[in-house]
């Protein structure tokens, strides 16, 4: 016979609990230990359980289970921190491709959508500090999400001068030749110094992005004497990522409400009766009770009730959709006067 033992998450930060790496850690260290028979973990209650020989002592083998969380939520960090100046799909490779290499590093990805990088490494080789420079080295700004703010509008100032200045160029006599040559070598740096940066340090390491590839045809402009050219491909250049920064950022910015705007709480219904719980605490299978004008707080299937679906904060569809017992709803619909209760999906 065995006897199990079954234990909280309480030791892990919620990072750590979600973390299918951490989770996969925490297994492996616990079957080594002496007298284990099974451990089975459950992520979505957040505990594990673990199968006991009878001649164990339970209390040493909790004891040793509770260090070895505490060794994992010290020795792996997860950090979430908010990219600023981030205007192109490439540049989010490009961030991901440093960020990865660095020794120490687990694992790391970039939401190029909402200007987030997510990171896991170890806290004996990596910290906050290192990963926040190696950003800044590539042009672009980081902060953690507790700390950020949304982004301001991009600058347009740099893009007027350095017009100004092309245009000056342009129009310039053409002796003597150096006063073309100046303001379009002017005009070229003030529109194009952002890219440059991570444009020369991609060429240093063999990274050949879309910075690196605009600076080496800027340069190689300058280079033969190609002033007018220089000066044209920094500025459009300039003007296109002005363009594409100001609708990603009301694109964020939508983002950004979307996910305020989502219900906290859920109305969670068992044999207990019906209580309000926090919608990141709901579990998978969980009956969830939506009143009337409410908002779907997670995605699920309707088991109970029918009502109008208004999915136009998601889909952007105006017309309202009709869902019934087996139907699909998803997080952030809001219905109309009628009830519905659903099986969550989702965590």
């Amino acid at each position: 016979m065995s006897k199990s033992l079954t234990l909280e998450f309480d030791s892990l930060p919620a990072e750590s609990a979600e973390c299918a790496a951490c989770l996969d850690r925490l297994g492996n260290r616990l079957r080594a230990l002496a007298g284990i028979k099974s451990v089975e973990l459950i992520p979505d209650r957040r505990r594990v359980v673990i199968g006991v020989h009878d001649m164990q002592d339970r209390q040493a083998v909790e004891t040793e289970a509770r260090r070895i969380m505490e060794q994992i939520a010290e020795g792996y960090v997860h950090e979430e921190l908010r990219i600023g100046g981030m205007d192109c799909p490439s540049c989010a490779g490009e961030i991901n491709g440093v960020i990865s290499e660095m020794n120490g590093v687990v694992s790391s990805s970039v939401d190029f959508a909402s200007a987030r990088l997510k990171v896991e490494y170890r806290a004996d080789a990596v910290d906050s500090d290192r990963l926040r420079g190696e950003v800044r080295k590539l042009g672009f700004t980081a902060t953690p999400i507790r700390e950020a703010v949304p982004e301001a509008p991009p600058n347009v100032l740099p893009l007027v001068v350095s017009g100004a200045l092309w245009l000056a160029g342009w129009f310039a006599p053409a002796e003597p030749a150096w006063v073309k040559a100046a303001l379009f070598s002017a005009c070229a740096v003030a529109a194009g110094w952002r890219m440059f940066v991570p444009g020369i340090l991609g060429m240093v390491k063999l990274r050949f992005g879309t910075n690196t590839l605009m600076s080496v045809a800027v340069i190689g402009a300058l280079a033969i004497g190609e002033w007018g050219e220089a000066a044209a491909v920094a500025w459009l250049f300039a003007l296109g990522n002005y363009l594409q920064t100001r609708t990603l950022g009301r694109t964020r910015s939508a983002i950004r409400s979307l996910i305020d705007g989502a219900p906290k709480l859920a109305t969670v219904v068992d044999s207990a009766g019906s209580r309000q719980v926090e919608v990141d605490e709901v579990p998978v299978g969980a009956r969830v009770e939506i009143a009337p004008f409410g908002a779907v707080p997670l995605d699920g299937i309707v088991i109970e009730g029918e009502a109008m679906l208004d999915t136009s904060s998601l889909t952007g569809e105006s017309d309202p959709i009709w869902v019934r017992p087996g139907d699909s709803v998803l997080a952030g619909s809001i219905i109309d006067g009628h009830r519905l209760l659903i099986l969550t999906e989702k965590p």
